[in-house]
């Protein structure tokens, strides 16, 4: 108890009025259009794959039939396989975009910048995989 009254009154006696405490600014906003696209990206995303695989499975619906139904086979999974490797692409234009747009945070903090340069490197590593197998 006595070494948390002793923490407590050399805190009390280094504490400064509110008035006279320095603040330093840490985040350095890059200001763009593209902000709106960085804030929105995962719907972005998401509404074009689901773009994708719309037109993917009108494209393969049967034309002879009246009903229109939607034929299952391999041809229809081979175009829909094709959202894996657009996916990725995206995931990486969205990393593309963070690191444009938050450029003076990263001149500023070391760790930011080796998990952004990770996160950059892991999801360029993923896109050119899937380009490379498919």
């Amino acid at each position: 108890a006595s070494a948390a009254m002793a923490f407590a009154a050399r805190a009390a006696a280094a504490a400064r009025p509110i008035g006279e405490v320095l603040f330093r600014k840490t985040y350095v906003e890059r200001r763009s259009w593209l902000h709106p696209i960085k804030s929105f990206w995962r719907i972005h995303s998401f509404f074009q794959l689901a773009a994708h695989a719309m037109v993917a499975c009108s494209a393969r619906s049967t034309s002879h039939d009246h009903d229109r139904q939607l034929l299952l086979d391999a041809r229809l999974a081979q175009w829909l396989l094709h959202l894996l490797p657009a996916h990725a692409a995206y995931a990486f234009l969205g990393e593309a975009l963070e690191v444009y747009i938050l450029w003076g945070v990263f001149r500023a903090r070391a760790a930011d910048t080796a998990a952004c340069a990770f996160r950059v490197a892991a999801k360029a590593a993923v896109l050119a995989a899937l380009g490379y197998c498919y």
